[in-house]
């Protein structure tokens, strides 16, 4: 019943609301994106750039052209690095982060981390598309905070990628003690 249920979940029938419940679950919600450093620190600056993305006549924002740029790398970054922490993971380390399949396990946390990421990096390119097609001064600065949050969830995820070298490098440990 439970392998039916879970074969369910993840099949072949696209992305399901479940998934985006278990991320935003994971993720911590709506009070730890508001609290979020990250969010905060992209907010300030944003503002501290704001001779880059406002325009008083809401008639030219040159800032989209370099951001739609450097986000479709961040999304290259952002699977690659999930692979590359993935592929070199041994079944020993998946087991330790997977904490006995533990909700908030230290692999969901993970795998939040880079789903987060790549959430906020498509979110960020429609919400340039959008400022592109309606030039307004609001919509280009709400739109260089989602780009500057995408940043500064790159910092994030690579925080992420370093615990889990620290991680599989304490393994080593455990390795020679074996």
């Amino acid at each position: 019943m439970m392998r039916r249920a879970l074969l369910q979940h993840v099949g072949l029938q696209g992305v399901r609301v479940e998934t985006f419940r278990v991320y935003w679950r994971a993720y911590g919600g709506w009070f730890a994106l508001i609290t979020s450093p990250y969010f905060l620190c992209a907010g300030i600056f944003a503002a501290l750039c704001k001779p880059l993305w406002f325009d008083g006549a809401a008639k030219n924002f040159p800032w989209t052209d370099w951001a739609l740029s450097l986000l479709s790398s961040l999304i290259s970054f952002s699977i690659g690095g999930l692979a590359v922490i993935l592929a070199f993971s041994n079944e020993k380390f998946v087991r330790l982060i997977r904490q006995n399949g533990k909700e908030n396990s230290y692999f969901m946390v993970l795998t939040t981390a880079f789903f987060h990421f790549i959430l906020v990096q498509f979110i960020a390119i429609a919400l340039v598309i959008i400022l592109i097609s309606y030039q307004t001064v609001f919509l280009s600065g709400v739109a260089f905070w989602v780009f500057s949050y995408a940043i500064a969830c790159g910092i994030a995820a690579a925080a992420s990628l370093l615990e889990s070298a620290h991680i599989l490098n304490r393994m080593g440990i455990l390795d020679v003690n074996d």
